[in-house]
């Protein structure tokens, strides 16, 4: 009995890992799109997905899987921008297999295009809605070096 729970602590804690962080970088282009490239960490990402959209196996390899589909919205629900009233989504360009395999790259251009003169909001509450310890971190590239930390209190950072 000792050696079958111990196994099956064992297995458990192999597959899961402490860490819950997705990690994304930003940019703006003068024209004012703006492209986001985030890394979730696949095994978190994946049964979330099927969990939330019901589905057997989510599927990412296409755009048009059905894992993908589910991100697209999944990802309009959870990252936008937010400047004088107005909300900008954002659309996936791209997704692949990160080296390790063990995250979900994710590229993004927003629909719409930021107003660089103004101030604006970034939200980031991915997986707020299953890990409570979840952190995001995004990091904006550009004449200006930005770092914020998103947490499931504090979703929204103001960007000057």
């Amino acid at each position: 009995m000792k050696v079958i729970l111990m196994l099956s602590v064992f297995i458990l804690t192999s597959f899961m890992h402490p860490l819950k962080m997705s990690f994304s970088s930003m940019s703006v282009s003068n024209e004012g799109k703006v492209k986001i490239e985030t890394r979730l960490f696949l095994d978190d990402l994946t049964l979330h997905i099927e969990d939330r959209y019901r589905l057997k196996d989510a599927d990412f390899s296409t755009p048009a899987a059905n894992g993908s589909i589910a991100l697209q919205q999944y990802i309009r629900e959870n990252i936008h921008i937010l400047q004088a009233g107005d909300t900008i989504y954002f659309i996936i360009t791209g997704i692949s297999l990160s080296e390790d395999g063990q995250a979900l790259v994710v590229e993004m251009e927003s629909a719409g295009a930021l107003d660089k003169k103004q101030s604006y909001k970034v939200k980031n509450s991915l997986l707020f809605d299953i890990f409570k310890k979840q952190k995001n971190l995004l990091i904006i590239k550009g004449k200006e070096y930005y770092k914020f930390y998103f947490t499931i209190d504090d979703p929204v950072q103001e960007v000057n």
